[in-house]
């Protein structure tokens, strides 16, 4: 059973309400709220990278048990099937898959301000990612072809990016409703 309050009682209540004098928070208390929340608003660019970065290596490393990319890893079974579309596609799908899936899960642990700020940066962490991930291949002795390097990044800055428009998409969606 509801209480109903009658609009004049309403109003009056209201109009109470506007009429005591504001009672500001102390200094510190404010200052701080402040910085929690232009902290939890506005993440920095390195805490991102952080945080994107870890999940990568996690992530990353599970993708190459399923999917072996420039003789790293052991996971055949999706190389083969990718290798039937040819050479570059499979390099693009490999790519795709490698930081798909790492976006994929950064869209579910990162905050909707993290992700807001990769797409703010023009998808830099993503692209940076790959760059640093195809660079370690090289140094555990991976032999890249420079057109291969080439259609493997862009698969995967292109699911990278696409990968985190649909998890903020989602998020934008989910946050509506509640």
């Amino acid at each position: 059973m509801k209480n109903h309050i009658d609009p004049k009682e309403w109003a009056e209540d209201f109009k109470l309400f506007m009429s005591i004098p504001e009672i500001a928070p102390p200094a510190h208390i404010r200052n701080e709220v402040y910085r929690v929340v232009r902290r939890d608003l506005l993440p920095s660019i390195w805490l991102v990278l952080s945080k994107l970065g870890g999940i990568h290596i996690v992530v990353g490393g599970f993708s190459l048990l399923i999917c072996s990319q420039f003789g790293m890893g052991r996971g055949d079974t999706l190389m083969s099937t990718f290798m039937s579309y040819g050479a570059m596609v499979c390099m693009a799908f490999c790519g795709a898959l490698f930081l798909g899936l790492t976006t994929l899960i950064a869209g579910v642990i990162l905050s909707q301000s993290e992700l807001r700020k990769i797409r703010r940066t023009g998808y830099f962490p993503i692209a940076l990612l790959g760059v640093i991930s195809l660079t370690v291949f090289l140094f555990f002795g991976a032999d890249i072809a420079f057109s291969f390097a080439v259609a493997w990044f862009f698969g995967a800055l292109l699911a990278g990016a696409l990968v985190m428009e649909m998890s903020l998409g989602v998020r934008s969606l989910t946050s509506h409703r509640a």
